[in-house]
């Protein structure tokens, strides 16, 4: 990687380093005290088969600076060969949101955050699936629930992105989890039939939950709500005081899940793409 000095382009923006331990190294863009976090979606692209970069947390404490660091967050994109940018704003910063569409970025999605607080007295009713981890021989049958459970998407949203390119983001995604030892993926049986699965992280006390689907082949009338009420009574007898997790605004099974199980729908986003190629 060049020195952050060579991004600097007639401004005195800075790009920095930031220490963490995910994949997928993080830097942040600033200009006189605003900045935003930006990063190489390394998982991302190697499933859409082009070379994509996220950009989010955007701080902007002068409206002003936005032309500057947005001119800069495609310079240092265009100077990795970067094709897609994605930027992940609040849904009520509409002069930011603006801003990027007169730059030519796309709305693709809406999504919300649904959050829940979780209490020992909390029923969450009767648990009709067993919960586990899915032995090495069911991978395979976990990544196709992955590749084939989801529709409504950013991915599936960008006619640039083939359906079959946005399904195996999910795959690849889930794949990650499984060969990741700081997340879990947890499969919900019935009959001892996988039935669905679950892909989060447990961290003090508090639960994000990154992906969940039901086996769409063998879907029946409840299975959704069963698979999320495994979950959640794993969560609640490990102690979890918290549940966090992101959905499309658009997928209404999904909003009719968390908002029966009395989850809080908060900070609203929205995805929007910038093709540089």
């Amino acid at each position: 990687m060049k020195d952050s000095k060579e991004y600097v382009k007639n401004s005195d923006c800075k790009i920095s380093k930031i220490p963490t331990r995910l994949v997928e190294e993080r830097e942040y863009i600033e200009y006189e005290h605003s900045l935003l976090i930006v990063h190489e979606a390394t998982l991302l692209s190697h499933s859409i088969e082009n070379r994509v970069c996220e950009a989010y947390d955007f701080d902007i404490v002068d409206i002003n600076t936005l032309p500057i660091l947005i001119g800069f967050l495609e310079s240092w994109a265009r100077n990795r060969h970067i094709d897609l940018i994605i930027a992940k704003v609040p849904a009520n910063d509409y002069l930011i949101t603006s801003y990027l569409e007169d730059k030519g970025f796309r709305y693709v999605q809406s999504i919300l955050h649904p959050k829940k607080q979780i209490t020992p007295d909390i029923q969450f009713g009767h648990k009709g699936f067993a919960f586990r981890k899915p032995t090495a021989h069911e991978y395979s049958e976990v990544l196709r629930i992955a590749e084939n459970g989801f529709t409504v998407s950013q991915f599936h949203n960008d006619s640039k992105i083939s359906t079959g390119h946005a399904n195996q983001w999910f795959r690849n995604r889930v794949e990650y989890g499984l060969l990741n030892s700081d997340e879990e993926v947890m499969v919900s049986c019935f009959h001892n039939q996988i039935a669905g699965f679950h892909l989060f992280q447990i961290k003090d006390r508090i639960a994000d939950l990154f992906l969940t689907s039901v086996d769409t082949s063998s879907f029946w009338p409840g299975a959704g709500v069963d698979n999320f009420r495994a979950v959640f009574h794993y969560f609640q007898e490990n102690d979890v005081r918290m549940i966090r997790t992101t959905i499309s605004m658009n997928n209404m099974l999904a909003n009719n899940v968390y908002s029966y199980f009395g989850f809080t729908f908060v900070h609203p986003e929205v995805y929007l793409h910038l093709w540089l190629n």
